[in-house]
């Protein structure tokens, strides 16, 4: 699937963290991550050959993701950060 700045997409990721570790079992609590909204920038380490990129998207209004952390890119020049996700996470391009 192919991201390109402006896209709306849809993205959903679970965020797991420990939480109980009880006799030999780790327990995991999960959060999942699931909103729609608007890519503001891409971001690679290599204009051509890159290896890591990350999405840079402002959510939709009405999604709930204020528990999220929020990032301005290098060379962002918006008036607010953004939420930084990985295109794996991308689900669906709107």
């Amino acid at each position: 699937m192919l991201v390109r700045k402006g896209d709306s997409v849809h993205v959903c990721w679970l965020d797991c963290r420990p939480t109980a570790l009880a006799g030999m079992q780790l327990k995991m609590g999960a959060t999942l991550n699931e909103f729609t909204g608007v890519v503001k920038h891409v971001r690679g380490d290599d204009p051509e050959n890159p290896t890591q990129v990350r999405l840079f998207m402002d959510p939709a209004p009405d999604a709930n993701v204020d528990h999220l952390p929020r990032v301005r890119p290098p060379g962002c020049t918006c008036e607010h950060p953004h939420v930084e996700i990985k295109p794996a996470w991308v689900t669906e391009i709107l």
